[in-house]
């Protein structure tokens, strides 16, 4: 489904695929693989997770948490279950029963802990020596706060600072760099100066933070991260009923209208929609009906102006147009 035929070539970066979703790039990884047979370059950035998502960046994030805010009991339980303190399940419950006992928060329990390991005979020596150490992790934010207070904090001395506690946490490299890259695009695109302000955003979906195409490729991203994005050439792919909606509630099924429909938007000049009739192997196996091969063309399009065409067809006019 389509406009007429383009028959003007559009620079790489000038393309835009959309999927409403795409787990495991079962999509995206064809897709790629066949814009790069082509010898057109192409990146994707359709996964679910984000920056933060790994390991340590979740401690980086959580040990930013605490800095904002030391009574912060997630992100102290999220530090005790991700550094390396040989510290299992067991130690955890143990700090939420003495809080229950004591009728106190997580964080509160830990201060006990520190104070008084013998309140946890089997742990309490364990915990007080990781919350010591986490302690000193975040002291050098306690000038972040002071910056803050004296009014002299600015957004490129609150990176300065986390790229220094980042350099101490993650260990690898790209992991490192695509976190930072993440936390200074959410500072740019906020305009926060303060620890706090900057966690509350971080702690927003990421789906709020526009995203941005990356000259000189096509473009393949999900749906939920079109925002803000337009481009000459715009894809819809897989715009399958059994994807779109992903789910059969009220709810999602007019999310997933309204999403459909900004991504129709997103089109300059011209919008093409693919939907497969049949799908097969890791494809097979997505969506609401997940292991059936029929598909049909999402309800959301099913009565509009303009009937699909196969790709022979499509492709015999797209020949014919160039011709004349």
């Amino acid at each position: 489904m389509s406009t007429q035929p383009n028959t003007k070539g559009y620079e790489p970066h000038e393309v835009l695929i959309l999927v409403r979703s795409d787990r495991r790039q079962i999509f995206s990884s064809v897709l790629r693989e066949a814009l790069q047979a082509a010898s057109i370059p192409v990146v994707a950035a359709t996964s679910d997770t984000g920056p933060l998502d790994q390991p340590e960046a979740r401690q980086l994030l959580a040990l930013l948490q605490l800095g904002a805010n030391p009574a912060d009991h997630l992100a102290w339980r999220t530090l005790l279950q991700l550094r390396p303190n040989h510290l299992g399940k067991k130690a955890i419950t143990a700090v939420y029963e003495l809080a229950r006992e004591k009728g106190i928060g997580f964080s509160e329990a830990l201060g006990h802990i520190e104070a008084s390991p013998n309140l946890v005979p089997r742990f309490g020596a364990q915990l007080a020596r990781e919350v010591k150490g986490i302690r000193e992790v975040i002291a050098p934010l306690a000038a972040l706060k002071d910056a803050e207070e004296g009014g002299e904090m600015r957004s490129e001395y609150l990176l300065g600072q986390i790229r220094k506690l980042a350099t101490n946490v993650i260990q690898n490299d790209q992991e490192r760099q695509d976190a930072l890259a993440f936390i200074q695009k959410v500072v740019e695109t906020t305009g926060t100066e303060t620890l706090e302000d900057l966690v509350q955003s971080l702690s927003a979906s990421s789906e709020d933070i526009e995203q941005e195409l990356e000259q000189g490729k096509v473009n393949i991203f999900t749906m939920h991260k079109a925002k803000g994005l337009t481009a000459n050439a715009v894809f819809v792919v897989a715009a399958e009923d059994e994807h779109i909606p992903f789910r059969e509630s009220e709810e999602e099924i007019n999310n997933d209208r309204r999403l459909l429909y900004v991504s129709l938007t997103r089109a300059k000049h011209h919008l093409f929609i693919t939907y497969c009739q049949e799908r097969t192997d890791a494809q097979q196996h997505s969506g609401r009906n997940a292991g059936e091969k029929r598909r049909t063309l999402t309800r959301f399009l099913s009565d509009g102006p303009i009937s699909p065409v196969s790709w022979k067809e499509f492709s015999k006019s797209h020949v014919e147009n160039r011709r004349e």
